[in-house]
């Protein structure tokens, strides 16, 4: 099994395409705010770009629900 070396993207959107975080620090998560405001129980899309450690690139999609 090969592991996560690097981190090309994280994004997450929300539910009108609006880009509300962007990283490409591995260890580095969303904290659930927006514009450093606490953001309102809704659902949200992520984008995920990696290479793993032998050299495969991957790509991730998927929405995360977030709950207050």
């Amino acid at each position: 099994t090969q592991g996560i070396h690097q981190i090309n993207y994280f994004r997450i959107y929300d539910r009108w395409g609006q880009l509300i975080y962007e990283t490409d620090n591995i260890y580095e998560g969303w904290n659930g705010t927006i514009s450093g405001k606490m953001s309102n129980s809704d659902v949200f899309v992520y984008y995920v770009s990696a290479t793993c450690s032998g050299g495969l690139s991957i790509m991730k999609t998927g929405n995360i629900t977030l709950i207050r």
